[in-house]
C-alpha cells in the first residue's frame, strides 16, 4: 500500500512539472499573439479617429451653409454679423467667416486672431472664395498659410458657394483644435503624433516622440511608419525596448501604429502612436509566477497528501478493527432494545434526579419521557410511591441492585402484587443513572393461591371423608340401639323422649356429614344456559329481608348486553346467596352492597362489592379455607366461601378478591360464557 503511494507521488511530481513547462511554453506564444492584437487594436483606433476628422470636415461644410443662410435671410449687414459673431462663440476652431452675396457689401467677423495671420489670410480667402462661386456645392480647402514650422502653418481657409443661395462663405480654420486627438489614444503607457502635411507635428503631439524623431535617421522605424501613411497606408510594427526607452515608454517592447488623416486631396496628415507592451508584460510575469506557486502548491500538496495517506494507511486497519466491534456494538444494542421491549415487564430509565428518560413497550402509549417518577405512578397511593421511592434511595445509596418481592401495590389504579428491581448503574451514561423494572406477578400470585387453594381442599375432603366413615359407622350403630329400645315400648314416656331425641340428633349430624362430602365434590348435575342479570335480581329478592333488617341497600346492575353463561341454576344461586349474605354482613347500617355483571371477551364477571370494613391482610389468605370464619362463635361455620370456591372450580370458573380495610371488599367471579363453554 504504502509502496504504491510513493510511485503514485513520483508521478505526480514529473506530470506537474511537464505540465507547467508546457503551459510556459504557451504563455509565451499567447504573448506574442497579445502583442499582435494591441497592434491590431490601435490600428483600429487610428482608423476611427481619422474618420472622425473626415466626419469633421464635413461638418465644417455644413457650418459654413448655415453662415451663408444667416447672411441671406438677415435683413441687414449688422444682424447677420452679430449672428456670425455668435457662431465663432460656440465654434472656436473658426478664427475669422468671410461672407459675400451676389449684390451688397461683404461681411467680415473675427474672434481676436493676430493681424498677422488675417493679413497672411485676406489673399487666400479671396481666392478660395472666387474658386467657390466657380465650383458651386462643393466645399473647398486651402493648404497652410505658410510652408514653413511657424504659427500661421496650421491655419486654412475653407470655402463654400451653396446651390440654393447667391451667397459665398470662407472661414480661416485652426487645424491645431480640429485634429486633437481624443483620450482613447493615450489610453495606457504610449506617446502620439500628429503629423501635418508638410511635415510639422501638431501641438497635441508628445514631445518624446517629436524629438526622437529629430534624432532618428531617415531609414529609422518611425520615418518609414510616416512614409508608409503618406501613401495612405495604415501600418503598425514592433519596437524593441531601446527604442521605447527613448521614447520616454517603460523598459519593455512597445508597438507602434500609423494611419493616414485625408485633409484635402494633397498630401494626407499622419497619425502615429507608439504603445508600450509593459502591462501584457507584466500580465505574462504575473501568469508565470502564479503558475510557478500553483505548481509549488500542488507539488506540496501532492507530497503532503502522500504523507497523509501513509499515515492513514497504518491506521486503516485499526479503524476498521474499530468499525467492526462498532456494528458488533449497534447490533448488540439493537439486539437489547428489541429484547427490553418484548419482556414481560416494564423497564424505565431514571436520570439522577428520579425522571424518566426512557421505557420500554410495557408501558403502551403512556407520555411519561421527561416526567418525574411520580408522574408515572399518577393516582397511586402515598404510601405506595413512597415505597417505590425508598428502594431507589436504597439502592442508590448502597450502589448494589434492591429488589422488593412480591408486594401488593396500587401503582396504576389497580391493586396487583408486583415485584420491584432498582438497579443503579456504575457509570452514568448521559441521562440514564438507575434502571427500575416493575415485574407483574397478579397472575402468578393468582394460579399460586388456586394451587394452594386446590391442595388445601383436597386435604380437607380426606380429612372429611375420614371423619365422615369414622364418625358415621359409630353414628349408625348408636342409632340402631336407640330405635331397638324405642321398639321394644318396655319403657317410660321421659326415656322414649329422650330415645328419639337421640335418633333425630344421630339424624341431623348424618345430615351434615352427607352435605360435607357433597360440598368436597360438587359436581353440576344441571348445567343449562343462565342468564346473569336475572339470577342476581332473583338472588336480590331472596335477601331483601335480611338487608332490610340491617338497614343495607342492594343495588342490582345489569349487564348492557346480553351475558349468558352455563351453570348449574341451584349451584349459581348457591354462590351468589353465600357472597351476598357474606357483603350484608360485613356492612354496618346503611351500608351497601352492588350485584353486578358484564361481558367480557368469552366470559361473564359477576361482581358482590360491599362498602364495609374488609378483609385484614393477615387473613386474606385463609377466606377461602374450609372452617375458617372471623363472625363470632355460632354465627357461622366457615364453609360458605369454601364452598363458594368448590362450585366455581367445578364450572372452571375463577375466583378473584378485592379488598381495602375499611374501604370495603369486592368478589369477582370469571365464569365461561355459553359460547366459551360450547
Amino acid at each position: 500500500m504504502i509502496r504504491r503511494v510513493v510511485i503514485g507521488a513520483l508521478v505526480a511530481v514529473v506530470g506537474l512539472s511537464a505540465m507547467w513547462l508546457a503551459v510556459v511554453y504557451v504563455l509565451g506564444r499567447d504573448q506574442e499573439a497579445a502583442e499582435r492584437e494591441l497592434a491590431q487594436e490601435r490600428l483600429q483606433v487610428l482608423t476611427s479617429t481619422a474618420r472622425t476628422f473626415a466626419t469633421s470636415l464635413d461638418g465644417i461644410g455644413k457650418d459654413l451653409t448655415l453662415a451663408a443662410a444667416l447672411r441671406g435671410d438677415s435683413q441687414s449687414p449688422d444682424v447677420a454679423e452679430r449672428e456670425l459673431r455668435a457662431m465663432l462663440t460656440v465654434k472656436q476652431q473658426y478664427v475669422a467667416l468671410d461672407v459675400r452675396a451676389e449684390q451688397g457689401d461683404p461681411v467680415r467677423v473675427s474672434n481676436g486672431v493676430s493681424e498677422p495671420v488675417l493679413a497672411l489670410a485676406r489673399p487666400v480667402i479671396d481666392r478660395m472664395i472666387d474658386t467657390a462661386r466657380h465650383a458651386p456645392g462643393e466645399l473647398h480647402i486651402s493648404s497652410g498659410l505658410s510652408s514653413s514650422d511657424d504659427l500661421p502653418a496650421w491655419y486654412r481657409v475653407f470655402a463654400i458657394k451653396p446651390t440654393d443661395r447667391g451667397v459665398t462663405v470662407a472661414g480661416l480654420i485652426d487645424m491645431r483644435l480640429l485634429v486633437t486627438p481624443p483620450d482613447v489614444l493615450r489610453i495606457g503607457p504610449s506617446r502620439l503624433l500628429v503629423m501635418s502635411a508638410h511635415g510639422v507635428p501638431a501641438p497635441a503631439s508628445d514631445v518624446d516622440i517629436t524629438d526622437a524623431l529629430k534624432t532618428e535617421p531617415e531609414t529609422g522605424v518611425l520615418h518609414r511608419l510616416l512614409d508608409a501613411a503618406r501613401d495612405r497606408r495604415a501600418t503598425s510594427v514592433k519596437l524593441d525596448s531601446r527604442i521605447a526607452g527613448d521614447l520616454g515608454l517603460p523598459d519593455a517592447a512597445a508597438v507602434a501604429a500609423a494611419v493616414p488623416v485625408d485633409i484635402d486631396k494633397g498630401t494626407p496628415w499622419v497619425l502615429l502612436v507608439v504603445t508600450s507592451t509593459q502591462a501584457l508584460a507584466a500580465r505574462h510575469a504575473a501568469l508565470v509566477h502564479r503558475l510557478a506557486i500553483d505548481i509549488g502548491i500542488g507539488l506540496l500538496l501532492v507530497l503532503v497528501a502522500a504523507a497523509y495517506v501513509v499515515r492513514n494507511a497504518r491506521r486503516s486497519a485499526a479503524l476498521r478493527e474499530k468499525l467492526r466491534h462498532a456494528e458488533l456494538l449497534a447490533h448488540l444494542t439493537e439486539k437489547a432494545e428489541k429484547i427490553l421491549d418484548h419482556v414481560p415487564s416494564g423497564v424505565l430509565a431514571l436520570d439522577e434526579a428520579n425522571h424518566v428518560s426512557a421505557r420500554n413497550r410495557w408501558f403502551g402509549d403512556r407520555e411519561i419521557i421527561g416526567k418525574p417518577l411520580v408522574d408515572v405512578f399518577a393516582g397511586a397511593p402515598t404510601e405506595h410511591t413512597q415505597v417505590v421511592g425508598e428502594l431507589i434511595s436504597s439502592a442508590r445509596h448502597a450502589r448494589t441492585p434492591m429488589t422488593l418481592r412480591r408486594t401488593r401495590l396500587s401503582l396504576f389504579g389497580t391493586e396487583a402484587y408486583v415485584t420491584l428491581h432498582a438497579i443503579p448503574l456504575e457509570n452514568v451514561f448521559r441521562d440514564v443513572a438507575m434502571l427500575l423494572v416493575v415485574d407483574d406477578e397478579s397472575a402468578l400470585q393468582r394460579a399460586e393461591d388456586r394451587v394452594l387453594r386446590s391442595e388445601k381442599l383436597a386435604t380437607a375432603g380426606q380429612l372429611a371423608a375420614g371423619i365422615a366413615h369414622e364418625i358415621g359407622s359409630p353414628l349408625g350403630v348408636a342409632r340402631g340401639r336407640a330405635e331397638m329400645v324405642l321398639l321394644r315400648g318396655a319403657i317410660d314416656e321421659s326415656d322414649a323422649k329422650n330415645l328419639r331425641t337421640i335418633v333425630e340428633r344421630i339424624d341431623h349430624v348424618s345430615h351434615l356429614i352427607t352435605q360435607l362430602l357433597d360440598y368436597l365434590r360438587p359436581q353440576p348435575s344441571h348445567v343449562q344456559p343462565v342468564d346473569a342479570t336475572r339470577s342476581l335480581r332473583l338472588v336480590a329478592e331472596l335477601l331483601q329481608p335480611q338487608a332490610s333488617s340491617r338497614a343495607v341497600t342492594l343495588d342490582v346492575h345489569g349487564a348492557p348486553e346480553a351475558a349468558t353463561l352455563r351453570a348449574d341454576p341451584g349451584q349459581l344461586q348457591q354462590v351468589l346467596v353465600n357472597l351476598v349474605m357474606n357483603a350484608i354482613d360485613a356492612c354496618d347500617e346503611g351500608g351497601r352492597v352492588t350485584l353486578s355483571a358484564l361481558r367480557h371477551a368469552d366470559a361473564v364477571v359477576l361482581e358482590v362489592a360491599d362498602d364495609g370494613r374488609g378483609i385484614d391482610p393477615d387473613d386474606r389468605a385463609h377466606v377461602f379455607d374450609p372452617f375458617f370464619t372471623t363472625k363470632k362463635r355460632g354465627q357461622g361455620t366457615g364453609l360458605g366461601l369454601w364452598v363458594v370456591a368448590q362450585v366455581a372450580r367445578a364450572h372452571d370458573a375463577e375466583i378473584e378478591l378485592d379488598t381495602t380495610r375499611g374501604a370495603g371488599t369486592t368478589f369477582r367471579i370469571v365464569w365461561p360464557s355459553v359460547e366459551r363453554a360450547s
